[in-house]
């Protein structure tokens, strides 16, 4: 007959490891105690929040603000931009399932030539926000994936703005206008991109009775106002408030 301390050793091995089995795996990588600017192993710049655990893999990095949501920055060379979405999702997730809903373009800006937005489809029973966003510069792209509970990307839309805001193509500087003489604006001085930006505006306004007004989920007041992205909305919200939408909805909703 085994000796009991045999077979309570058996026994504590066997709790071991059912333990381990079943214990769900956490984040991985290293989580930062603040706002920490990081650089992407092509050198395109970003801010990561605090809080948040970071994790470089190849040519990607991975942030995740919590549980099984993540943004993937990932540095491309590829011929065109939905290549380079293509392979960014192969990097970071393979089984990729999403349809592509729509793609949109964007002028370029803070460094990068070019922007090209891409929505999928995602059944609202998956409660997911699901999005790209491929930024050119030269014959390069740095690809941001937005694979993101929804909850968690309305709970941490500012955050995820930080992201976003911070997000500059490699040896990038923001122009300091200190000590420079504004120049008198002349009808030549208008550009295209007013009107972008006007309309931008106007959404932002719209969104922001909307969230004041109403009890509507902050994903479909974003629908509403024509930004069907809601990580997208969040960021250009939070250009014109200096708000997250939740935060904003906080403050002065009824």
């Amino acid at each position: 007959m085994p000796a009991i301390s045999t077979i309570l050793s058996s026994a504590l091995l066997l709790f071991a490891s059912i333990s381990a089995t079943a214990a769900p795996a956490g984040p991985k990588g290293e989580q930062l105690a603040a706002d920490t600017p990081r650089v992407t192993p092509g050198g395109a710049t970003f801010v990561v929040p605090g809080g948040w655990w970071i994790e470089t893999r190849g040519n990607a990095v991975i942030l995740t603000p919590e549980g099984d949501s993540h943004i993937a920055l990932v540095d491309v060379h590829e011929m065109d931009a939905d290549l380079a979405v293509k392979t960014a999702w192969t990097a970071v997730r393979p089984e990729m399932k999403w349809a592509l809903k729509l793609a949109t373009d964007e002028p370029g800006r803070e460094g990068w030539d070019s922007f090209r937005s891409y929505d999928y489809e995602v059944s609202p029973n998956e409660h997911r926000a699901v999005g790209a966003r491929a930024a050119k510069r030269g014959d390069a792209f740095t690809v941001i994936v937005f694979d993101l509970d929804l909850a968690v990307a309305g709970k941490r839309s500012g955050q995820i703005a930080t992201v976003v805001d911070h997000f500059q193509p490699p040896g990038f500087q923001r122009e300091s206008f200190a000590g420079k003489k504004a120049r008198p604006l002349d009808a030549g001085a208008v550009r295209p991109g007013h009107a972008h930006r006007a309309v931008g505006r106007r959404r932002a306004e719209r969104a922001a009775a909307l969230l004041i007004q109403s009890d509507e989920p902050i994903a479909d007041i974003a629908v509403a106002v024509g930004w069907t992205d809601p990580v997208y909305f969040a960021r250009r919200f939070h250009q014109h408030y200096g708000l997250a939408p939740r935060e904003y909805r906080k403050r002065f909703g009824r």
